[in-house]
């Protein structure tokens, strides 16, 4: 067959597919709900409404938003166009996050190398909030010292974004360009200079196991690993009772998630990895919840829980403050260092309750993740000032 032949033949077969899956796209929905089959909103708003016959033309405005949220088998079709646009053609289809006043900021998921899937904020936030990161993780420090002031037990940390530790596999193309990658540099030099007797630092290590090949972060979600959050475990325990820290025993296990940036980017496939958790010896016993439920929904209550035996762990009631760094990988191998431990997570309480729970603690542990120190609650004059006063301190 001649080359003009063979393109026409391609051309013809081409405007064929495109054919039929027009009649099907258009026509579909009319067929499905016809014999029965009606569709379901898998997004958080209502399905677009059927055409109205008596607008006329202007009627075909609404046919293609109708039919496209009334397609059979939509959300198995949404699926499947992020299967081909992440496999085959190398692409992301999750949306693009637009500014206040319509600035074009990052995609929501950004594409790494060797599969590393990126929150696309941790771009947006390095470029425009970076100026503030030192002045917000000093604010940090000095919510830990009203607390220490009190003579309590403190230590504050920085839980780093997977754009911090995995920065080999970062995307060449970077939203926000060389602004987004001078702030990580900049949040990572400051990270790893701070020198306060408070402050666990864990960037370093973190990324230095990267390097050396370990998985501190999931490729596929925003947090680490089981053994990145060990890790942590590790660093706080050298840092609260040292001889507690040499006695921990690292336990391998094989970590299974389906990765929350995968989902964002309207995938489904999980990832499983070879990880660690780490274990003093004591089994922690986590008490049950209240059911309490408002507006239909269970409410947040917090976790608390006793470790037995309790020799050679910290003493007292400890308390973590922290977010889903803490909560999602970090909690089992955190559980089994305190006697009596108390987890609160951020932004889930109302301030008057964490500075209550601040109050019945004898220690207290602050985790906050990178993107979120700058303008977080716990370095603010307001939130310090309620703490100072609960405390009996005067605030510096």
């Amino acid at each position: 067959m001649q080359p003009s032949m063979k393109y026409l033949t391609a051309r013809g077969a081409h405007r064929a597919v495109v054919g039929l899956a027009a009649t099907a796209f258009v026509f579909g929905p009319a067929l499905a709900w016809s014999m029965g089959v009606t569709p379901k909103a898998i997004e958080n708003r209502a399905l677009s409404p059927a055409p109205d016959a008596s607008k006329g033309w202007d009627a075909l405005d609404d046919l293609s938003p109708w039919a496209t949220d009334h397609l059979p088998g939509r959300a198995r079709a949404v699926h499947l166009n992020a299967w081909v646009d992440y496999y085959a053609l190398g692409q992301l289809p999750a949306p693009q996050q637009v500014g206040p006043k319509g600035t074009a900021k990052a995609p929501s998921v950004v594409r790494g190398t060797d599969g590393y899937l990126f929150y696309g904020a941790d771009f947006t936030v390095a470029c425009d909030k970076s100026a503030k990161f030192e002045q917000s993780l000093k604010s940090l420090a000095g919510l830990a010292e009203i607390i220490q002031a009190s003579g309590r037990r403190v230590v504050f940390t920085v839980a780093p974004n997977k754009s911090a530790v995995a920065t080999a596999e970062l995307p060449r193309a970077m939203p926000r360009g060389t602004c987004a990658a001078r702030g990580i540099e900049r949040q990572n030099r400051l990270l790893d200079s701070m020198r306060h007797p408070l402050f666990v630092g864990i960037r370093k290590p973190l990324a230095d196991a990267h390097a050396s090949g370990k998985q501190v972060f999931l490729r596929t979600d925003t947090h680490w690993t089981t053994l990145g959050g060990a890790m942590y475990a590790q660093a706080l325990a050298a840092h609260l009772d040292p001889e507690l820290a040499r006695r921990l025993r690292w336990n391998p296990e094989q970590m299974t998630k389906a990765g929350e940036l995968t989902t964002l980017a309207g995938l489904t496939a999980t990832e499983t990895v070879m990880s660690a958790s780490i274990s003093s010896g004591a089994t922690a016993t986590v008490a049950p919840k209240p059911a309490t439920y408002g507006k239909g929904k269970p409410v947040y209550q917090p976790d608390s829980w006793v470790s037995r035996p309790s020799k050679g762990l910290v003493q007292g009631r400890t308390l973590l403050l922290g977010d889903s760094f803490t909560a999602v990988a970090a909690i089992k191998s955190l559980q089994p260092l305190f006697a009596q431990g108390r987890f609160v997570l951020f932004g889930y309480v109302p301030e008057s309750q964490l500075v209550s729970e601040i109050r019945s603690a004898d220690t207290v542990v602050i985790e906050v993740v990178e993107r979120y120190v700058v303008d977080h609650v716990g370095t603010t004059p307001r939130f310090q000032k309620q703490v100072a006063a609960a405390l009996g301190v005067r605030k510096p």
